[in-house]
């Protein structure tokens, strides 16, 4: 039996993705063989893939994979063959304080990750998907679900009756406000679409901006929360947010700093992305970490610079890169699955 898989040349680039082939491997001792079913895309598999964060060596993309249990190595009691699982962040942080710094043990970036048909890997590498989830949902927790709970619920200590800012419609800020209304908070919605604002409406949000037609959306912020400001913000759009981020937060607010999906806002001089780091500059961001219910951890991306460098030296849009990373991936991932 061969498995398809894709694999991205070092310096990573969309056409320097190559699906090829490669063999099962037997479990060795703490190991376990999953069949994937399913893969989200996260901004993070972007910057491998497309060259802004691309990986030092052959390495096969995606974070975040679920699927089921085909056999398992000796020594492991937790998981059995037919278990449906979902992949976890750090594999290797277990629990306690975070000791993993960077993304050397993240799958899909510092070792092989799940865009292919099957995997072997250490059993700390899942955890069980939640019951009744298929596996296209259960593969959305690792990154977008868990960076989410941690922003509002471990550092945020989200109470009822607090007010919470989410930006756009990514997997972040959508787990974000469902968690938020479960808890019996009020939510207020950005977007820079009204299509999309309606739809965060159907998730549950209260209140809708529409921060192209509304620049300043701070201090409407302000203005709908009575002048007070919300409890927790949370910020994936890095330097181009976050000054307005500041505006909206209350004095005493909680401002999960988590992505830097926009382009500095003009003369600001706020850019997370340029904030002294790990030694690699590539340590997760504050909201990314451990989850004392779950053995690995979401993440968004973080610390790095809005514009990335082709191979040319020059610079290009985040929103381009994006825009290619949603056109081309999907297409080897099809082939894949």
């Amino acid at each position: 039996m061969s498995i398809r898989t894709l694999r991205v040349q070092p310096g990573g680039g969309f056409e320097r993705v190559t699906l090829e082939t490669s063999e099962p491997v037997e479990p060795k001792t703490g190991e376990i063989v999953v069949r994937i079913r399913a893969s989200s895309l996260n901004y993070h598999d972007y910057l491998v893939v497309s060259g802004a964060w691309g990986p030092g060596e052959l390495r096969i993309p995606l974070s975040d994979g679920a699927g089921e249990v085909l056999a398992v190595g000796s020594g492991v009691s937790e998981f059995a063959p037919g278990d449906r699982v979902v992949s976890t962040f750090f594999p290797t942080w277990q629990d306690g304080e975070p000791e993993v710094e960077g993304f050397a043990t993240v799958p899909g970036d510092g070792i092989d990750g799940f865009a292919r048909e099957q995997v072997t890997m250490p059993a700390t590498a899942f955890t069980h998907a939640p019951k009744g989830w298929s596996h296209a949902e259960a593969a959305t927790l690792t990154t977008a679900g868990l960076t989410a709970w941690r922003a509002l619920m471990e550092d945020g200590a989200l109470k009822p009756g607090e007010t919470v800012l989410v930006q756009g419609s990514g997997g972040v800020s959508v787990f974000a406000l469902q968690f938020a209304k479960l808890a019996g908070a009020t939510v207020i919605a950005t977007s820079s679409s009204d299509d999309k604002l309606a739809r965060l409406e159907a998730l549950g949000a209260d209140q809708l901006i529409n921060y192209r037609k509304d620049p300043q959306w701070g201090d409407t912020v302000r203005r709908l929360t009575g002048g007070r400001g919300v409890d927790h913000v949370i910020e994936v759009g890095g330097p181009a947010t976050l000054e307005q981020s500041m505006i909206a937060a209350r004095i005493g607010g909680h401002i999960a700093v988590i992505g830097i999906l926009g382009a500095p806002a003009a003369g600001n001089g706020l850019d997370p992305a340029t904030a002294p780091a790990g030694p690699d500059r590539r340590q997760p961001p504050p909201a990314a970490g451990h989850d004392p219910g779950h053995r690995g951890d979401g993440h968004a991306p973080g610390h790095r610079s809005p514009l990335f460098p082709d191979g040319n030296g020059r610079s290009l849009p985040a929103r381009g890169k994006r825009a290619a990373f949603r056109e081309n991936l999907p297409g080897y991932l099809r082939r894949c699955h």
